[in-house]
């Protein structure tokens, strides 16, 4: 029992990242909204702390904070769909190329700064709703939720063995929901008894600590820079044979925009399985663009 325990403990690498990921992303849910609410009462519409601070109580007030936020989410959500799309669209075929760590760095810096946005937003209470707009870029630029989930399956899919690969991504991504209703808790006890100032600090240190850990504790698991012992074990079309001394940070920036990239990207998502593999994957694409479309 005790060796099947540290068996399974040494095997751990990115699911820890997306514990607590999931658990940040439903807490930030939580407080997001009520800033930004906050915002626009306060300062877009000039209303008084009282009225704000109860708005069932003001149903004209209420119905211009609800349309003006409206308006705000719509524009901040084409913000948040939109530019991760075109992240994961080119840096997927990037990281095939030169290895997962980058891409989900990027992401979790992307997460720093939104957590931290949103913190600043909150502690300059003359700043217009506005300003989150700037806040949701930083997010959407480093590939948002999409981007962390991409790389850290990539990762889980090099790694793993064949045999082992369904299983390994089915739990990593169970234990990424898993920490939602767990951020959701936490969050709510936190913002009642102590503020958002304190949640939203929480969460930013959160972010930078899980960045921290992958900077030390996740090695390289494909590329030029990856282990030998954690090369890519056949799931993908293996680029790694770049050597070291051909890569620079110049032709990584210049790589990662070329739109071949994109082409190899849609390919990779259409091309012919074994069975009904292909059809199946369809499904699965529909059914979240529906399930998205639907929220």
């Amino acid at each position: 029992m005790a060796a099947a325990l540290l068996t399974a403990v040494r095997t751990i690498t990115v699911e820890p990242v997306m514990l607590i990921d999931g658990a940040c992303k439903e807490a930030m849910l939580l407080f997001v909204e009520n800033v930004q609410m906050n915002k626009i009462c306060s300062v877009n519409l000039g209303f008084s702390p009282e009225v704000c601070a109860n708005l069932s109580a003001h149903p004209e007030e209420s119905v211009r904070v609800q349309r003006e936020f409206s308006i705000f989410t719509f524009y901040n959500s084409i913000i948040l769909s939109v530019l991760p799309l075109i992240f994961v669209l080119f840096m997927g075929a990037w990281s095939d190329k030169y290895g997962r760590k980058i891409p989900l760095l990027i992401t979790l810096v992307g997460h720093v700064m939104y957590a931290g946005g949103y913190l600043l937003a909150n502690w300059q209470t003359s700043w217009p709703v506005e300003v989150i707009y700037f806040v949701t870029l930083l997010e959407a630029l480093g590939g948002a939720n999409a981007g962390l989930l991409s790389s850290t399956v990539s990762y889980i899919s090099d790694i793993s063995k064949e045999e082992q690969r369904t299983s390994r991504i089915s739990t990593a991504n169970s234990i990424w929901f898993l920490g939602g209703p767990l951020g959701t808790l936490i969050g709510a006890l936190i913002i009642k008894y102590s503020g958002y100032d304190l949640a939203l600090g929480l969460v930013l240190l959160a972010y930078f600590l899980t960045a921290v850990y992958v900077i030390i504790f996740i090695k390289e698991s494909h590329g030029p820079y990856a282990k030998k012992e954690l090369q890519a074990q056949g799931s993908i079309k293996d680029e790694s044979s770049i050597q070291k001394k051909d890569v620079n940070i110049t032709t990584m920036v210049v790589d990662f925009f070329n739109w071949r990239r994109v082409v190899e990207s849609f390919k990779t998502a259409f091309r012919k399985r074994e069975g009904n593999a292909r059809a199946v994957l369809m499904a699965v694409m529909a059914g979240n663009m529906i399930r998205r479309m639907a929220r």
